[in-house]
């Protein structure tokens, strides 16, 4: 198989990217906004109503878990702290040492 046919057969099983909604942008103050794709090339900051609704999928619901009102504490199950190096009584330093004798 030559090198071309490889190309084409990795272009062929990929999957079709799916259509973006926009872009990231910066406005004239510096602050991040969505520029909203229109058409192929085209980017508005303002989008109509019909094109929000376009976006919705009527497939979503909300679920009720019966998990609601859980919660979980790590620090009731984690292991107890063993005393830190400043509550245990220090080692006297070097210096300390040679100066008691």
């Amino acid at each position: 198989m030559s090198r071309t046919d490889k190309q084409e057969d990795a272009f062929r099983t990929q999957p079709a990217a799916p259509r973006k909604s926009g872009r990231a942008a910066f406005d004239q103050d510096g602050r991040g906004i969505w520029e909203w794709q229109t058409a192929t090339g085209v980017f508005e900051r303002d989008v109509t109503l019909e094109q929000l609704a376009s976006l919705e999928d009527s497939g979503l619901a909300i679920v009720e878990d019966d998990r609601a009102g859980r919660t979980f504490d790590a620090r009731a199950t984690a292991a107890p702290k063993q005393a830190s190096r400043a509550t245990a009584s220090p080692k006297p330093s070097l210096l300390k040492r040679l100066f008691d004798r």
